[in-house]
């Protein structure tokens, strides 16, 4: 009976932890993916904080000269003016524009309201 009482809480907080390490594993492997196969939005939410919300199109391209990485999203559907304010975009010369640094990378966002076009662009290692 003490070796119950004992191993049940062992147990419970082995699972735990496992479950934190191994979430904290997968969300550093989408930080560091630089390609554009798998995980493509969630890696843009990850560097740039902006939400990519459901998406009709994508269009992803990397290039390995200049380490950067350019997403296209048409977000056909989605409201703009609510997008905008909750992702922290100005509007400069009719664009709506966010940009920024994290680690050691940059990033530009760039939301076109005629066509619901968003463009990001990150650049690796700068």
């Amino acid at each position: 009976m003490k070796k119950t009482r004992i191993l049940i809480p062992v147990a419970i907080f082995m699972l735990g932890a496992s479950l934190v390490l191994g979430y904290n594993q997968l969300s550093r492997n989408i930080y560091d993916r630089t390609d554009c196969e798998s995980f493509n939005i969630d890696h843009i939410e990850l560097r740039t904080g902006i939400n990519i919300p459901n998406v009709s199109n994508s269009v992803c391209e990397f290039d390995k000269l200049q380490n950067s990485k350019t997403s296209i999203f048409s977000l056909a559907g989605v409201e703009i003016e609510k997008y905008v304010n909750a992702n922290g975009f100005e509007l400069v010369d009719g664009k709506y524009i966010r940009s920024g640094d994290k680690e050691a990378n940059r990033w530009e966002a760039e939301l076109d309201p005629e066509t619901a076009t968003l463009r990001v662009e990150i650049f690796y290692g700068i």
